[in-house]
């Protein structure tokens, strides 16, 4: 039996989103799990030094597994970076990251400070910021993490972000220090989850440590 992989949504989204990789990763023989976590209400220390580590540990002792996979979109890559940073690499053998903002998010730092955006994002949401929020605290890859990030942007938030971008995080802030591997897709920031390309990107990469 392969590993178990632990697949973490973005913000306002939830573990439906990602089962579309869940159900091809399953092909290839992997035990997966797609909880939802509450990303607008908790700041994302406490999510990943708490949340999360509840959530590893309970699935490596309910599926008999010594270290399990991550596969983590968005601002999930942040809460895995957080985690790993706290706790260590014991539990977490290797991830892939899918357009996670791992220098912060322009957007947060453009409007950030709207109420419409406070409302809608929460406490994490204002942790993304590039200068001032959490991703500059978290250091550099200490596991194999592959990146995937997204080249199809938009009209509206696009606009607002270095090029290239997926319409929500620029190629530059998903590049991550120490990471093994990195690929560039032609998805926006949400369909990134459901193309057969990244899907398989993400089962070479927890094979082969490589896409």
């Amino acid at each position: 039996m392969k590993e178990g992989v632990l697949l973490l949504h973005g913000i306002t989204c939830n573990g439906v989103n990602m089962l579309y990789i869940a159900k091809a990763l399953k092909k290839r023989g992997y035990t997966c799990s797609t909880p939802t976590y509450p990303s607008t209400f908790k700041v994302i220390e406490d999510l990943g030094d708490k949340w999360l580590q509840k959530t590893v540990d309970s699935f490596c002792e309910k599926q008999g597994f010594d270290q399990i996979c991550i596969v983590a979109h968005s601002m999930g890559g942040l809460l895995t970076r957080r985690y790993l940073k706290t706790n260590g690499n014991s539990k977490v053998k290797r991830a892939v990251f899918i357009g996670t903002p791992n220098h912060g998010s322009q957007i947060a730092d453009r409007i950030g400070n709207w109420w419409l955006y406070k409302k809608i994002f929460g406490p994490a949401g204002r942790q993304l910021r590039t200068a001032k929020g959490i991703a500059i605290t978290l250091g550099e890859a200490p596991i194999p993490i592959g990146v995937i990030a997204g080249t199809k942007s938009n009209w509206h938030l696009g606009r607002l972000l270095p090029h290239p971008n997926d319409g929500k995080v620029s190629t530059e802030s998903a590049y991550l220090e120490g990471m093994k591997d990195y690929v560039e897709v032609h998805r926006s920031h949400m369909g990134l989850l459901y193309d057969e390309e990244v899907a398989n990107y993400v089962g070479h990469f927890l094979e082969r440590e490589h896409f």
